[in-house]
């Protein structure tokens, strides 16, 4: 089964805690910004897969959607079209580290009771990107930053899996070890957004 559901809030990284000592007992403090990210995330997945707790492996994918900067969302005064291309850009200079990003959702999935433990998911594929342009009936806008989560439990046993073609590739020259580095023309935009 497959569960997806949108974060309409930009993408937040889990931020680190703060030691605090208790009655002799030092313990560690999540930020409140974060307890609120987490608790919004929970709601949200709650809202997505019901009662039902998945205890099996599980696979996580994570759209995180920043916004452009000033930059990149400018826009031409003549033609009114995009300096820059309206399609989803990388978001590879954004502060936020991608691994936060997914630790803070997981944090949030583990607060909903989606899974018994976040140790259950396997695989995680996650995306930070810019937001795309638009054209409006007002002119180019960019998308509102969000997040997109998709979580499925895989029913197969792995070793039934093949595992994917980088794994068990050869460098393309054995003398000098070197790996050969190919443009795969890889675009940021993954078909299963588009899946409902």
């Amino acid at each position: 089964m497959i569960y997806k559901f949108t974060i309409p809030l930009a993408p937040q990284g889990k931020a680190r805690g703060r030691a605090v000592r208790m009655g002799g007992k030092v313990r560690v403090i999540t930020p409140q910004k974060t307890r609120t990210y987490e608790g919004t995330i929970a709601d949200l997945a709650r809202a997505a897969v019901g009662e039902l707790v998945l205890d099996g492996p599980i696979g996580l994918k994570v759209w995180a959607v920043f916004p452009r900067t000033k930059e990149m969302a400018k826009v031409y005064k003549k033609t009114g079209r995009p300096k820059h291309s309206p399609a989803w850009l990388w978001a590879h200079k954004q502060r936020i580290d991608i691994d936060n990003i997914v630790k803070s959702i997981m944090d949030g999935l583990t607060q909903a009771g989606v899974w018994l433990d976040d140790r259950q998911v396997s695989r995680v594929e996650a995306f930070k990107v810019h937001a795309e342009m638009v054209e409006t009936s007002t002119g180019w806008r960019q998308v509102a930053p969000h997040c997109v989560v998709q979580i499925f439990e895989y029913s197969t046993p792995v070793q039934y899996y093949k595992p994917p073609a980088w794994v068990t590739s050869e460098p393309a020259n054995r003398s000098t070890g070197k790996i050969k580095i190919t443009n795969v023309g890889v675009s940021p935009h993954p078909a299963w957004l588009d899946n409902d």
